[in-house]
Order: structure tokens, then C-alpha cells, then sequence
């Protein structure tokens, strides 16, 4: 066997993993717009007619026949507060414990780790509870607070890799300098670690946007619903709008797409150095 049918081997073995990854995820997707272009109120199904009596129909609908326009807006609203929040909290609390003994840093890194795997349907109640107590039941803010708590340690865990990435010695030379702990935080540790921020802070509003479980429980009116609760709109006791709910959940991933293409080299060139850092 030659030294270049040994290097050809891996390369066919790549096309065909991604093939099959286009396959496992692209036919679904593929249904899902197509099936979101076909009458309402009938069983979509894929077909050789189905490209050619595609119809924007549904998607007017969304706008016009169900009044969703505004679900896009409490989507981004619900998403940048959180987002906003988590950073303003993460970011210190992920320089403080960078600068801890590697014992207790490693104790409140575990914490965290068991709290990241508590499943947010399980704190549902929890959090309804607190937040009637807080009177945050029935709007945004509410919402806001209960999405920061559950991703804050989340977030904390991707962001501690930044942080510890950066040498002891800076803050000591700075402090030298006559710099305090705040003004090593915001003046030389926070510029180094900018990518990760900006990284970390754009997948936090990416899961945001797709909240649907805090948003049905403790939102009072659909009309503050976000998009992706807005499709409980198609769905009624005695039938499912099939095509109008495809056609929603296709314009509620559409910002999301949007941003991921925007920023697809910045989010995967962030990603790929928190974990040589990590």
C-alpha cells in the first residue's frame, strides 16, 4: 500500500461522516420547509409537486391571521436582557474565581457543575414560587431572572478557562502600577479575555431565544408570549395547524440562523480556544 492510499483513507472517511451528518440532520429540515409551504390544516407530506406548489401563505398568516409580530420582539427582549444579566454577573464572578486557591476553585467549580445538571423543568415550581413571592409573575422580567439563574453556572463553567488562561503576573505588575482589584478586573483581564466574552455571550442568547417552558408557566398572556411559545397558537384540542406550525418554527430559527452566520468563524474560532485553554 502507498504512502498516498493511507493518507486518502481518512479524507473518504470525512465525506462520508458528513454525508451522513447532512443526511440525519438535513432531511429534517428539509420536511420542515418544505411541509411549511403546503395548505393549512392538512397532514404535510413531501412529494415531486411539493417544491413547485410551495406557498408563502403560511408565513403571511403568521404575521397577519395570528399576530405574531410581536413574538418576535418579546423573543429578543427576553433574550438580550438575560443575556445582558448573565454577562454583567458571569464576568466577575468568573475573573474571582480564576484568582482563587486551585482547592476551593476546584470545590465551587464541582458546585457548579451539579447545579448545571439539574434539568430546568425541574426547578419550575421552585422558581414560580419565588418569583410570585417577588411579584415577577406574569412578565418579561420575570422570566429574565429565572433564565439567568439557571444558565448562570452554565455559563461560569465555559468562561473559567478564559480567565485562568490569564498569567497571575499581569495582575501584579499592574497592581505595582498603583491599579486596584476592579481596575485589573476591567482594564487587563477583561480585554484578553473580549473573544470568550463576546463567544460565550452570543451562544447565551441563542439558548434564550429558544426558551419555551419558562415562558408558558410564568408569562400570563399569550401576547407576551416569545416565538417559540407563540406556536402553541396551531395547536388546539381537536386539530394542529401542521404546515402553519412549520412555517412559524422556520421563522423562529431564522434570526438564530442569521446570527450563527454572521458570526460562525468568531463563535467556532472562540469555542476551539476556550478548550485548548481549558
Amino acid at each position: 500500500m502507498t504512502r498516498g492510499n493511507r493518507r486518502s483513507r481518512p479524507g473518504i472517511a470525512s465525506y462520508l461522516v458528513a454525508t451522513l451528518m447532512i443526511l440525519l440532520y438535513g432531511s429534517p429540515l428539509l420536511f420542515l420547509l418544505l411541509g411549511s409551504g403546503q395548505p393549512a390544516n392538512t397532514l404535510p407530506k413531501v412529494s415531486p409537486g411539493s417544491i413547485e406548489g410551495f406557498s408563502i401563505t403560511n408565513y403571511v398568516n403568521y404575521f397577519v391571521e395570528y399576530g405574531n409580530a410581536g413574538s418576535l420582539w418579546n423573543s429578543f427582549l427576553i433574550a438580550f436582557g438575560t443575556t445582558a444579566l448573565i454577562m454583567v454577573l458571569a464576568l466577575p464572578a468568573a475573573y474571582w474565581l480564576s484568582r482563587l486557591s486551585s482547592l476551593w476553585s476546584s470545590i465551587l467549580l464541582l458546585i457548579i457543575v451539579f447545579l448545571q445538571m439539574l434539568p430546568m423543568a425541574s426547578v419550575v415550581i421552585p422558581l414560580y414560587k419565588v418569583l410570585a413571592i417577588w411579584g415577577l409573575l406574569g412578565d418579561r422580567p420575570g422570566v429574565i431572572i429565572a433564565l439567568a439563574g439557571t444558565l448562570l453556572p452554565w455559563v461560569l463553567l465555559l468562561l473559567s478557562p478564559y480567565f485562568r488562561a490569564v498569567p497571575r503576573e499581569l495582575n501584579e505588575a499592574s497592581a505595582v502600577d498603583g491599579a486596584g482589584g476592579f481596575r485589573q478586573f476591567w482594564s487587563v483581564v477583561l480585554p484578553l479575555t473580549r473573544n470568550g466574552a463576546i463567544t460565550i455571550g452570543l451562544l447565551t442568547f441563542m439558548i434564550c431565544w429558544g426558551d419555551f417552558i419558562y415562558s408558558v408557566n410564568f408569562l400570563g398572556k399569550s401576547s407576551m408570549y416569545p416565538a417559540s411559545a407563540a406556536i402553541l397558537g396551531y395547536v388546539t384540542a381537536y386539530s394542529v395547524d401542521w404546515p402553519g406550525l412549520m412555517a412559524a418554527s422556520v421563522i423562529t430559527a431564522l434570526p438564530i440562523l442569521i446570527i450563527f452566520l454572521i458570526f460562525q468563524k468568531r463563535l467556532i474560532a472562540g469555542l476551539s480556544a476556550g478548550a485548548v485553554k481549558g
